[in-house]
């Protein structure tokens, strides 16, 4: 698989991650502000700039530093740029800690209960949230707002990208699955 189509297609999970997550969340607010950025995604596509933006939490482990811009951080940089300016999403960070620290981080904020937006969690913790009541069924966002692309990229290797995130036929979360192309040997 070539560079473009691997950052093509991360690309597009992110966005549809973004996209799902914010449509998914049942935060507190108000009526009026929840439903005025739904029916716009309804009218223009998944991709619609929100007006007026909406705003996004998120953690996130600090890694690739020597790849962020001169001046960039992670928590202000093109991606969080790209998401305000291109899609009305305000994305901020409850937490940012190395690498080795997430995990640990990721348990006390779950046992905690007080949750962000989005968040990157081990297959020992989505099972942990999965049996908690904590997830979101996205299986109706998926199939309505995912690209064709993103579709034939999950359900490539009979459907590995959504496997471990599916229950009772229902997708409970999106993963970073590079598929088996991406890790393949090839200088045989």
């Amino acid at each position: 698989m070539n560079m473009s189509f691997k950052r093509l297609s991360l690309l597009s999970l992110s966005m549809i991650l973004a996209g799902t997550l914010a449509a998914c969340s049942s935060g507190a607010g108000n009526a009026e502000s929840e439903t005025k950025p739904s029916t716009q995604q309804d009218a223009g596509g998944p991709l619609t700039k929100y007006d007026p933006p909406i705003k996004l939490t998120s953690t996130m482990n600090e890694t690739g530093k020597e790849s962020l811009a001169q001046g960039d951080t992670h928590a202000n940089n093109i991606w969080t740029r790209g998401y305000k300016d291109e899609l009305g999403i305000e994305v901020t960070y409850d937490w940012i800690v190395p690498d080795a620290n997430y995990n640990d981080k990721m348990n006390v904020t779950l046992a905690s209960g007080d949750l962000p937006d989005v968040l990157k969690v081990s297959a020992v913790q989505f099972e942990q949230l999965h049996e908690a009541g904590m997830l979101e069924d996205l299986t109706e966002v998926y199939d309505k707002y995912a690209s064709d692309l993103v579709k034939e990229f999950m359900s490539a290797e009979d459907g590995a990208g959504l496997k471990p995130v599916t229950k009772d036929g229902k997708i409970y979360a999106m993963v970073s699955f590079p598929g088996s192309l991406d890790s393949s040997d090839r200088t045989g």
